[in-house]
């Protein structure tokens, strides 16, 4: 029967990861700018709690900190997704949007003191649809029309180990190789012009990332925990290679596009993308299987666009990848987790806040984000798998200087299956 299991999980693996790399995980016109809307770590039950990944346990892998695979006592298969609804408003209208993505897939393997992980997650997702018209200079009453759009983004496969150096002190390292393709089309229509011009730009991206990390526990008066975590990821250079083709097209009346004439423009290497360094910090205090507050703080470098930077008709750059920081706090409660009647009593309750300066500045104006969260986990009776679901109400961006203000409902749903795999049987 393990064998069976190991079958079927890795074959689900291989599956949902085929979904991943092939889905656009965002609607957000800020996934216009640099390599796309970066998508927070963490499962399902660390974002119902604000975000946080101080606390790692034995049956729940932690995307956030790779000290913590060797806390595990039982091989996890982690599976989460995510749906997102934006209202969009600007100073003159509003518009709705949604998207609905596959967050991660993830595998953990406790071995004695050690602990390993593999698996993949979105690192950036592209997808926006944007469109703008102006007077045209030959009739008053009629427009010039541009239209932008995009999609793709930068996916992460990772491998990790971790040590216990002893019941207090485990220490882990990570490896992540980014990867991933983004596509941006333009189109521009002037009044009285049979034919539009379109271009389309399709970057390839690749780098390597490294990522430490630290988990500390200890108990003091016989039933009280206090945790200590921290992460440090390296600086990464994503590798950055284009092709760009100009098109003529023909519009229908319905919006059809059909192309005239296609011409290849320079093609190859442009100027690397560089992910900002980051360092997390975090603290918590609770009692096991009752309850937990934890906060925590992410600082990052400034990073760069590479290509991806927006300049005005002088050069000058209209968008900065300045240094970023993420401040959550959060915990959960569980009224009695070994409660043999009383199914309410056994789910946890997490719930959290997070604000976030993501260092994007457009023209000056910089680009925050806050929500509110809470959630569910929900356990399956005789078993160590539960099913976690979580939700995050935010607001995200500014209406200032003609720019966008997104507010944002995230419903989150993951699977956590948890068992004893690798067990010699003692009887055939």
């Amino acid at each position: 029967m393990p064998n069976m299991t190991n079958k079927f999980f890795a074959g689900l693996l291989l599956f949902v990861s085929a979904g991943l790399f092939a889905q656009n995980g965002s609607s957000s016109p800020y996934s216009f700018y640099g390599i796309g809307e970066i998508v927070a770590g963490g499962t399902a039950d660390a974002r119902a709690m604000g975000g946080i990944g101080v606390v790692s346990d034995s049956i729940h892998i932690n995307l956030l900190n790779p000290a913590g695979y060797s806390v595990l006592r039982r091989t996890t298969l982690g599976v989460g997704g995510m749906h997102n609804r934006l209202l969009l408003t600007t100073n003159a209208d509003s518009d709705r949007a949604t998207s609905t993505n596959l967050n991660y897939i993830a595998v953990a393997i406790p071995y004695k003191k050690w602990g390993f992980g593999f698996g993949v997650m979105p690192y950036s997702s592209v997808g926006y649809r944007l469109a703008s018209k102006t007077v045209s200079s030959l009739d008053s009453d009629q427009y010039d029309l541009k239209q932008y759009s995009g999609s793709g983004g930068v996916n992460r496969v990772f491998f990790a180990g971790s040590y216990a150096i002893n019941n207090h002190w485990n220490v882990g390292l990570q490896y992540d190789f980014n990867f991933g393709q983004i596509e941006n089309i333009s189109l521009e229509s002037p009044y009285g012009v049979q034919l539009a011009k379109r271009e389309n730009v399709n970057s390839d991206l690749q780098g390597n990332t490294l990522t430490t990390g630290v988990h500390f526990k200890t108990q003091f008066a016989k039933k009280y925990d206090f945790y200590v975590s921290g992460v440090y990821a390296l600086e990464t250079k994503l590798r950055h290679t284009a092709t760009r083709t100009v098109s003529t097209v023909a519009i229908s009346a319905n919006g059809d596009q059909t192309v005239v004439d296609t011409e290849e423009i320079a093609s190859g290497a442009f100027e690397t993308v560089t992910l900002p360094a980051r360092f997390t910090f975090g603290s918590g205090f609770g009692r096991a299987r009752k309850w937990l507050v934890a906060a925590e703080a992410s600082i990052a470098s400034s990073g760069s666009g590479g290509r991806f930077d927006i300049t005005d008709g002088s050069g000058n750059s209209l968008v900065g990848y300045n240094k970023s920081a993420r401040y959550s706090l959060g915990g959960y409660f569980i009224p009695r987790y070994d409660a043999y009647k009383g199914y309410f009593k056994r789910i946890v309750y997490r719930a959290g806040v997070r604000y976030e300066d993501t260092g994007l500045n457009i023209e000056g104006n910089k680009i925050e984000d806050l929500a509110v969260t809470f959630g569910f986990g929900l356990p399956m009776r005789g078993t160590f798998t539960n099913i976690n679901l979580g939700f995050e109400l935010g607001h995200r961006g500014t209406r200032a200087g003609g720019l966008i203000h997104e507010n944002y409902t995230k419903i989150s749903l993951a699977f956590s299956f948890s068992d004893l795999w690798f067990i010699k049987p003692k009887y055939d």
